[in-house]
């Protein structure tokens, strides 16, 4: 069940569900109370929720790190932003609320940060150009905002069977029983897409693959459910949406091919393979901002010499192209 901690009662050593910290307006007691409204949409869930306002403060403390109480405030809500595991910032529209901005300057980095900005709020321009840079999702009402903290907390659960021995932004190692394995915290599988032409091309995509550190050919492919409000995307949408972004060109047919672990041994991801048809170009692909994907349109009668041509070069060749180019064989 949810548990509240509000300021200044004292934090436990160890929490035992996961932790949200209410960032945002507060304007000493001026602004509206979302607080209130955003801890009752969590009454039946197990989470712990840290809200800095608190009913006695008096707006005529001074604000210096000299006067016990606004130390004590501030020192509170500066540890409980550091232990949570995701901050709710929401900027009502009637507030200024600097010390939220200060917030926002101070987790946008880590992956930990969602914003609620509404219109009228006198710095969402810069709210927005902030959030837009450093990937923070915004959203514009309190409401939005709830619903994007109860995805990212479904999402980011840790197996109930294992120990987590590290959780990152989008990764956690898990010990069970005397296997250690990764698991995704920002997601919820991954869609891989065998595309053929019109002309019997295939498409494949060619980029730099950190783990491996070397140039990779793959199917076009990405994770599931991994943006801001998109928890209720299916497999099938996540496959379209991720073959534009790769490789511009949009699928008239999408069809589910099979579905099973990408690396069983490894990780927890279990991967969905779809055959895509009746393509038309709609962009240039390439990926998003921070990807840099080549993307190849190979003929189908030459693929067997073409990819051994890459691999004699040095490029790593993901073995799922393989098991594409069986399925797009079988139902030729």
């Amino acid at each position: 069940m949810r548990t509240v901690i509000t300021a200044p009662q004292l934090l436990p050593a160890k929490f035992e569900t996961p932790v949200v910290f209410l960032a945002g307006s507060i304007d000493e007691g001026a602004a509206v109370e979302w607080q209130k409204q955003f801890i009752a949409a969590f009454d039946s869930e197990a989470v712990t929720i840290l809200n800095p306002r608190r009913d006695e403060w008096r707006a005529t403390v001074v604000q210096s790190a000299e006067v016990p109480e606004f130390r004590e405030q501030v020192e509170w809500e500066l540890a409980g932003l550091e232990r949570a595991d995701l901050i709710a910032l929401h900027l009502a529209p009637e507030s200024r609320a600097p010390v939220s901005l200060l917030e926002l300057g101070l987790y946008a980095r880590t992956g930990k940060l969602i914003v609620s900005c509404p219109d009228g709020y006198w710095r969402k321009g810069n709210v927005a150009m902030v959030c837009q840079r450093y990937g923070v999702p915004l959203v514009g009402s309190l409401s939005e905002l709830i619903q994007t903290v109860r995805q990212r907390l479904a999402k980011n659960a840790i197996p109930q069977k294992g120990q987590p021995l590290f959780v990152g932004k989008f990764l956690a190692l898990i010990k069970e029983g005397h296997w250690e394995y990764a698991h995704r915290t920002n997601a919820t599988g991954a869609a891989i897409i065998a595309a053929v032409t019109e002309g019997r091309k295939i498409l494949l995509v060619e980029q730099y693959r950190i783990p491996v550190h070397a140039r990779t050919i793959e199917l076009p492919a990405g994770i599931i459910g991994d943006e801001p409000g998109s928890s209720d995307e299916s497999h099938a949408e996540a496959a379209g949406r991720e073959l534009v972004e790769e490789t511009g060109y949009e699928a008239g047919q999408i069809e589910a091919l099979t579905h099973g672990p990408a690396s069983a041994g490894l990780g927890s991801e279990v991967v969905t393979l779809f055959l895509a048809s009746k393509l038309r170009r709609v962009g240039a692909g390439g990926g998003v901002a921070h990807e840099d994907i080549t993307v190849h349109e190979v003929s189908l009668n030459e693929i067997d010499s073409w990819l051994a041509a890459k691999a004699q070069v040095g490029v790593l060749i993901d073995p799922k192209v393989y098991a594409g180019l069986y399925f797009i064989n079988r139902n030729k």
